[in-house]
């Protein structure tokens, strides 16, 4: 019975590890670096894939793009060194200088690899890589890693694999969209996954999208096909699209489409899942008083929805307290 499984040169995905792992007495593995020849100690996953501790003669240093230490629990960079790390590329002075740089903690002479891996600290010391530094995406100014909404999709039961990836916004910028194979004998429901998105991912790392799919598409090489996907993603939410019936719906579904860069809005869209977060409320109140609603921040942060906000608004309108003088009520 195998008791140790050895995997190397790149990150083991969380749903293989976790079954690989799930046989009695199979708890560690071995990952290593393309050009680091001693490997890293890992541990059976949690929702991440953990690359758990260096072993003796690794320099192992988790950095941020101007080379400082990270503190715990925010991603970084994995930097590799040691004994076994390589002299570079053969005949490749330039890729060489970008990749093995010289160790800012070290003794001199000494240098570092870069992995592109990102990883974050774990209590206890242990490392829990969260994507490739070539992956990371800027979502309305925040650096964001689509392997992180990932594994967080993966880790759910009714999730046997996931995909995420950043497509183009209809405002130039971009989203993340994600779909999902079920699990054998399970049913994704897109809005339980969303619900426990919100509470382990921040805002900028929600998929606008969910989409379940049958079998995630492969290259020829056997790779997951991303482009493939990227080329049919949605311009809105996965949620079914209900279009606007009132006015005052109309009205905030353009304001909400014209803020959030979308092509359109249903009316039961939830604004964090179209990709809203508090920095687009200034900008959303500014639009819909252009617009001639009279939307203030409380009631834009209550209702999350177009239906709900235009119900609160009617509602608002409808009970508002008469202007008039009496000299007008009298004429």
């Amino acid at each position: 019975t195998a008791t140790r499984v050895l995997p190397g040169a790149r990150p083991v995905p969380a749903p293989v590890a976790v079954t690989a792992a799930r046989p009695a007495g199979v708890r560690t593995g071995l990952q290593s670096a393309d050009d680091l020849d001693t490997p890293v100690r890992t541990r059976a996953p949690r929702s991440l894939v953990a690359l758990g501790s260096p072993l003796p003669g690794v320099v192992l240093r988790l950095l941020d793009d101007r080379l400082y230490p990270v503190p715990d629990g925010i991603v970084g960079e994995v930097y590799l060194g040691g004994e076994g790390l390589a002299r570079g590329y053969a005949g490749q002075p330039g890729l060489t200088a970008a990749s093995f740089l010289p160790d800012p903690y070290g003794l001199p002479g000494t240098r570092l690899y870069r992995t592109g891996d990102l990883a974050r600290r774990l209590p206890g010391g242990a490392l829990e890589f969260t994507g490739r530094a070539d992956e990371q995406v800027k979502i309305r100014g925040h650096r964001v890693e689509p392997g992180e909404a990932e594994a967080a999709l993966a880790a759910d039961p009714a999730v046997r694999e996931a995909l995420v990836a950043a497509v183009d916004a209809a405002d130039g910028g971009k989203r993340l969209a994600a779909w999902v194979v079920p699990a054998p004998g399970h049913t994704v429901s897109v809005p339980a996954l969303r619900d426990r998105l919100r509470t382990v991912l921040p805002t900028a790392a929600l998929p606008a999208t969910i989409t379940p799919v049958a079998e995630l598409p492969l290259t020829a090489h056997g790779k997951r096909d991303r482009s493939a996907l990227v080329a049919r993603a949605a311009t809105a939410a996965d949620a079914p699209y209900q279009a606007p019936r009132t006015r005052t719906e109309r009205l905030l579904a353009q304001v909400w489409a014209q803020v959030l860069g979308l092509e359109r809005v249903g009316v039961h869209d939830h604004f964090r899942d179209l990709g809203g977060d508090s920095l687009l409320v200034p900008p959303l109140l500014l639009a819909a008083r252009r617009a001639g609603l009279a939307l203030d921040l409380a009631t834009a942060l209550r209702h999350p929805t177009v239906e709900l906000l235009a119900q609160a608004l009617d509602h608002h309108s409808s009970t508002a307290p008469d202007h008039h003088s009496p000299a007008q009520e009298g004429s």
